[in-house]
Order: structure tokens, then sequence, then C-alpha cells
């Protein structure tokens, strides 16, 4: 007897795989993926290959955030962690924490305002930073330095032999004595003391040294330079070209991608550069 339409092994087969993804991919979406990520553990620990003891993985654990605290971690201790693999001679480091955006702390927008106002006032001039302010020695030598200056305009230098003004034909002889007895000696400008000068410029360095301090970023960015073997990553989505398409990815992207699968996959609109 000839099978009908509707009760054919194929339409059967038809209508279960549908009902299928469409359970799968839209309504248990998160349990067919907690089975998928089951199923792929599994097959892991069911291999019989040795792990390399030369690769050794460092993973950020309960343990760890309980430990140094919640996430996420400043750059910091990355850059120091980094520090630390380059002094063990690590061949190459990788990590996959994407540091996507910039990290800055609140406290560094302030202290950076506020060396700009100490380097753009009477301070910064009086006492800038990593410079040596004078001692009141040499304080007292410049003014002197100044005031010999001043006075060889009216008379000779200490120890020279005197030196008496010659009256030419046109200049009566009187008007230079007139001219020397009425100028007077401006005084030199009162300079502050030396130690307010030495804590002046210990304030600024400390004030540098708190800003390099709490720019985390730079410190990251230091060490990773240093390194000079790091890996970072970066996740990119290659959705539907729109208007006019731009050129294909080149085959060394393509050639380290990771495709995600299952709905909590990660999905960026753009790039993300490290």
């Amino acid at each position: 007897m000839k099978k009908g339409f509707w009760t054919s092994d194929w339409f059967f087969g038809l209508v279960f795989s549908v009902l299928f993804f469409i359970l799968a991919f839209a309504v248990y979406a998160d349990s067919f993926s907690r089975l998928e990520t089951f199923a792929y553990d599994l097959g892991l620990r069911s291999s019989n290959a040795e792990p390399s003891d030369r690769i050794a993985i460092i993973e950020i654990d309960d343990a760890s955030i309980e430990t140094i605290g919640r996430w996420p971690w400043p750059r910091y201790l990355h850059a120091e962690m980094i520090d630390r693999l380059a002094e063990a001679d690590a061949k190459v480091i990788a990590t996959t924490v994407l540091f996507s955006e910039p990290q800055l702390d609140p406290g560094l927008l302030y202290i950076e305002d506020l060396a700009a106002f100490y380097d753009n006032s009477t301070l910064g001039q009086f006492a800038p930073r990593n410079v040596t302010p004078d001692t009141t020695e040499e304080t007292d030598a410049r003014a002197g330095a100044e005031n010999g200056d001043e006075a060889a305009t009216v008379g000779s230098p200490a120890g020279d032999s005197t030196v008496t003004p010659q009256a030419s034909d046109n200049v009566p002889e009187t008007s230079v004595t007139e001219e020397a007895d009425n100028e007077t000696l401006e005084e030199p400008a009162p300079q502050p003391p030396a130690e307010l000068l030495s804590d002046l410029a210990a304030l600024r360095d400390r004030m540098g040294d708190a800003a390099a301090a709490l720019d985390t970023d730079t410190q990251l960015a230091e060490s990773i330079a240093t390194a000079g073997n790091v890996v970072l990553p970066f996740t990119l989505n290659q959705p539907s070209p729109i208007g006019r398409p731009d050129t294909d990815l080149p085959d060394w992207m393509l050639a380290n991608a990771v495709s995600g699968s299952g709905s909590s996959a990660v999905r960026y609109g753009a790039i993300q550069p490290p």
C-alpha cells in the first residue's frame, strides 16, 4: 500500500528537523549551548594527548578574584604579570583579556590639572620640576653680580683703577656728572628662601610620581613594549556588506580567526582592537 504525503518518512523527518532547530537556536538556545560546551569538554577529557609542560596557562579563577579583588583588575597588575613572565624568559606571552577601552583613574585628571596649574603659575617659575633650586650663597652671589653690573655703569669695577669720564667738545663735563648723580640703583627682587624652593620642587616631583602611578595604561603599554613578545587579542564580526563592500579580510587574519558558536558567543558590531 502506498503511503500518503503526510505520513511519508521524509516529511516526518523534515518536520522533526525544523522543530529541533527552532527549539535549539530560538527557544532553548542557552541550554543547547551548555550541552555543546559539555560535549566539547567531555571530548577533550577523553583525549589521550598529553599536554606539553612548555605551555603554562595562568587562569583567573574565583580564588584569584578573592585574593586580588573584583574584576576588572587595574592595568598595572597585568603589567606586573607581563614583567614577571618576561623576566622568566617566556618565549611568547599571550593574553585573552581585551584592552579595548582606556582605563582612566578619576584621580589622574585632578593630578594632571594641579600639575598644569603649577607649571603655568609663578610656582613653576621659581621651582620648576627636576631643577635643583639655588642655595642662599648662590642667590647672594647672583644678587651681587647684578649690583656689580649696575654699578659699572656709573663707576669703576672693584680692583680696577679709577676711570674718569672724559668730556667731549660737544657734551659738557657737568652734564655727565649730573647724569651719574641723578641715576638711582634698583634693588634686586627678593628671592624666596632656599628651603621653600626645595619644598616646591619636591611637591612638583610628587605630583609627577602620582600621575605616573595612576596612569595604568601607560604602565601596561611600557611593559608590553619592553617584553616585545606579547600577543593581544581583538574581536570582530563579519556582517553582510551594505552598499559598496570593502576588500576581503587578509589571509593572515582569517587564518587566526576563531569562530564563535551559540547565542552566548560575544558579538561586536565593529573591530575592537586591544
